[in-house]
């Protein structure tokens, strides 16, 4: 399946150097197939749940640490 433009942007903009290794350790999925999704936007539906897990629980998480900085 081919990812809108607009969701591969938002996770390139968070992608962070070590992304693809934790998102393949966390799922099982290989690190070349998880790098290949986020390069050209193509995946299929467990890669893109994967994907699309990760950095939501990511910005969750960046939100928490904003909340208690800033308390």
């Amino acid at each position: 399946m081919k990812i809108p433009k607009q969701i591969l942007e938002s996770w390139k903009i968070q992608r962070e150097f070590g992304d693809v290794k934790l998102i393949s350790e966390y799922t099982g999925i290989s690190r070349t197939t998880v790098a290949n999704a986020l390069n050209n936007g193509r995946m299929n539906e467990n890669t893109f749940e994967a994907i699309s897990n990760f950095y939501t629980n990511k910005r969750k998480e960046e939100k928490e640490l904003i909340k208690k900085t800033l308390q």
